[in-house]
């Protein structure tokens, strides 16, 4: 955890030392970066013992000391500035510096913290549906002192800290999600959602909407069919009566009302011959050559034969 900077203020000999505090971190770094701790002293000449320790692990990472040099994690400039060419994840902390003269006196001591990160890797953005709203997951590696950030169609609508933005409930859309550390960040590929809700009687109502469409298009087209095209009514009328004798044809003036609306025509006609009741129907066409059928005659009484008055014995 990143400590405050603390640079002390020293008054030695006439010499004076510059101190200040700050807040978060003096260098940012990833791993595998380099560093330069400036050591900013009006008269660089006179130190002539400079050793830089790291205090978390109280080693000495470099020293100059009348011309002897010792460099375990870096090496120091020629004003006592700490070069280090390749940062690594234990370097992280706080790196104090102590100069003296050649007689052995103090000429400063100062303090300031390197916060060392490790690179993002590419995050990436998965989802699962829940009652037709997406439930986002922003899946990484990393998992220290990180920002999440959402952005919904290349718009950012969300950030928080890793543990508390890294799931989320929304709505469908295309999503992103960065990760970032105060030294890195990176962004995930975009994904679209398409969450539905199956309700099975949501499905019902939408089948039976357009069913009951289908069919009311299927009458409109029937209808439009009819009347662009209306049947003869030749065919609609009964080419024969009840009694299998040919239907006398309708009058002109029926005839034509029957072609504009052949259906109130037809109901007039059954209405007519309901009202005139049944009459005796016509005899059947005679033709020329055919001859007529012999009239009905009354019956002829033939003669009675009498019986015969001669005895029995004698007929026999």
């Amino acid at each position: 955890v990143c400590s405050f900077l603390k640079y002390y203020t020293v008054f030695y000999k006439g010499m004076f030392v510059f101190s200040t505090a700050s807040k978060n971190c003096n260098y940012t770094k990833l791993e595998e970066d380099s560093v330069t701790f400036e050591l900013l002293y009006k008269s660089p000449e006179k130190m002539k013992d400079i050793k830089w320790k790291h205090e978390q692990s109280n080693t000495i990472v470099a020293r100059r000391n009348k011309g002897q040099i010792s460099n375990v994690w870096g090496e120091i400039a020629e004003n006592g500035s700490l070069n280090i060419k390749q940062i690594k994840r234990n370097y992280n902390g706080s790196f104090t510096v102590d100069a003296y003269d050649e007689f052995g006196s103090l000429l400063l001591k100062a303090t300031t913290i390197l916060c060392v990160y490790e690179k993002i890797l590419k995050p990436a953005v998965n989802f699962t549906c829940a009652k037709g709203r997406p439930k986002l997951t922003c899946e990484f590696k990393n998992n220290k002192e990180l920002t999440i950030i959402w952005r919904k169609d290349g718009k950012e609508f969300r950030r928080g800290t890793s543990d508390q933005e890294q799931v989320i409930k929304t709505e469908n859309g295309k999503y992103q999600c960065t990760v970032s550390n105060p030294a890195h960040n990176d962004t995930s590929k975009e994904i679209t959602t398409d969450c539905k809700y199956f309700c099975f009687q949501t499905l019902f109502y939408s089948l039976l909407k357009k069913i009951s469409k289908t069919v009311l298009v299927y009458i409109q087209e029937l209808r439009l069919n009819h009347l662009q095209n209306p049947p003869p009514y030749d065919d609609q009328r009964s080419k024969q009566t009840a009694r299998g004798q040919p239907a006398p044809p309708l009058p002109l003036d029926e005839a034509d009302d029957y072609i504009n609306n052949p259906a109130e025509v037809l109901l007039q006609t059954q209405t007519k011959t309901k009202g005139q009741g049944r009459g005796r129907p016509p005899p059947p066409p005679i033709d020329e050559d055919e001859e007529p059928p012999p009239l009905p005659q009354p019956r002829k009484k033939a003669p009675r034969a009498r019986k015969s008055q001669e005895p029995r014995s004698l007929q026999q």
